[in-house]
């Protein structure tokens, strides 16, 4: 198009001075001409420039639209996984916790009010209300292999200690819980249920009992026994026959 415009400028150009200006007209089409193929340069760059950008706001476009989706998938399971966890948790008889590493707070469902009847306002923010509640004599120990297994690297941790009650009393648990690391290792979450085996310690006692109740009174008569067949087997009752002292053998043997 520029050439056109040239065409007319000089024909202009040469009917006002009534004669052809070739050598200035010459050096003046060089420069327009120079002038628009660098214009014609910068027009490409230009384009090829937008081209490139177009091509990677599409690229980052599609990339965030892939990662926005991928995350929406993982907030629904995410989501998913926190009604199931809050469905077992009303569920439950045991006392769940959720136990935050970073800050130190836990979470409670309901039954810990249930299980120790302690009120709502008396249940502490972090984890020091629990581990002041555990029983003196078992407190150092279950402290220590909570936090080796938190520090060590594994997921699973488990133990039986005492924990009082709002009454002061003290129930016998079977705790366990599960740690959660994050991308790096670092230990960030743990989970877990203390579980009231209050009922089945008292069961145990008791049979231990019983059972002591019961050796200690066979020991009485079976050593009555014991010294009878000794006395038989002296013969100091007077002589045997074979089948008396075939019978002898008999008892000795399940006796003894």
């Amino acid at each position: 198009m520029h050439k056109l415009l040239l065409r007319q400028l000089k024909r202009h150009l040469d009917l006002v001075s009534g004669e052809a200006l070739p050598d200035r007209w010459n050096a003046f089409v060089a420069v327009v001409n120079e002038a628009y193929e660098q214009a014609e340069m910068d027009r490409r760059l230009l384009e090829r420039s937008l081209e490139l950008t177009s091509q990677e706001l599409i690229q980052r476009y599609n990339a965030l639209t892939r990662e926005l989706a991928e995350r929406q998938q993982v907030e629904q399971q995410l989501r998913a996984s926190e009604e199931r966890f809050q469905i077992v948790a009303r569920a439950t008889n045991d006392a769940v916790w959720d136990w935050n590493l970073i800050t130190n707070a836990v979470w409670w469902n309901a039954a810990v009010q249930g299980l120790f009847h302690y009120k709502l306002d008396e249940i502490g923010p972090d984890v020091s209300w629990w581990s002041e509640r555990v029983h003196p004599q078992d407190r150092e120990r279950v402290v220590a292999s909570l936090h080796a297994v938190i520090h060590s690297g594994q997921h699973f941790w488990s133990d039986e200690y005492r924990f009082r009650r709002r009454d002061g009393s003290y129930a016998d648990i079977f705790d366990r819980g599960y740690v959660v690391h994050n991308d790096t290792g670092q230990p960030v979450r743990m989970l877990g249920a203390m579980m009231d085996i209050t009922g089945r310690k008292e069961v145990e006692r008791l049979k231990d009992e019983f059972l002591n109740t019961i050796s200690h009174e066979l020991r009485t008569p079976l050593a009555i026994i014991q010294q009878f067949i000794a006395i038989l087997a002296d013969q100091l009752a007077g002589p045997m026959t074979s089948q008396q002292q075939e019978y002898l053998t008999i008892v000795q043997t399940n006796v003894a």
